[in-house]
């Protein structure tokens, strides 16, 4: 049985926004559609990536079985919580064009290009660092973009522009360490020993 199931909204062959969802706040997914969709100012279609499991496999999982599934040339992933700026992706894609990197960071209001919470990357780029997948998929809830967001920077594949902006509004989220898992922070540890030794000096731990 698929655990997952993608569902389409808009149409392009170069740029999908993958956004995952459980089943309950499929809801609330579907709502923010139309924004990502007119505020956009460049081609591209929303994708839901809708974890049919309860209790969900996360957003992790989901962001991975998205981005091995839907193939267009870049892949933005995103979340439910998040609402974007006019012009977010029109700015994003000339600035990747202008720069020939491979992934774009979207501001936050909260990392300002140090850290890509949300980004915009070419999936073949991003494919490859594992083979597959966007993220490494040990991880649960927390540790899997801060990873990954080092192998960007290491491999200097990074660009950003302030103006584009898509931004976490969530007014129940506790904004400190606990949203790690005991079991994250294990892997994490462990596994930045073996990253850091590939020549890596100095690692920025964002862990909120």
């Amino acid at each position: 049985m698929n655990n997952y199931r993608i569902i389409e909204y808009g149409s392009s062959d170069e740029v999908a926004i993958g956004i995952p969802c459980s089943v309950d706040y499929l809801e609330r997914a579907t709502r923010v559609v139309p924004t990502y969709l007119r505020r956009a100012k460049y081609p591209c279609k929303i994708c839901l990536i809708l974890d049919l499991c309860t209790p969900w496999l996360g957003a992790n999982k989901a962001c991975n079985y998205g981005i091995d599934n839907i193939n267009t040339k870049y892949y933005l992933y995103t979340g439910v919580d998040y609402f974007p700026s006019i012009g977010y992706l029109n700015v994003a894609m000339n600035t990747i064009k202008e720069t020939g990197k491979k992934v774009f960071c979207f501001n936050d209001g909260k990392w300002f290009g140090k850290h890509c919470s949300i980004a915009l990357v070419d999936r073949e780029y991003a494919r490859s660092i594992y083979g597959s997948g966007l993220f490494y998929n040990g991880y649960y809830h927390g540790g899997a973009d801060t990873e990954i967001n080092i192998i960007y920077s290491k491999d200097n594949q990074v660009c950003y522009n302030p103006e584009a902006i898509i931004m976490e509004i969530d007014y129940e989220k506790s904004f400190d360490r606990t949203f790690w898992d005991g079991m994250d922070t294990k892997l994490f540890d462990t596994r930045m020993e073996v990253i850091k030794n590939d020549k890596i000096q100095s690692i920025e731990e964002p862990h909120l």
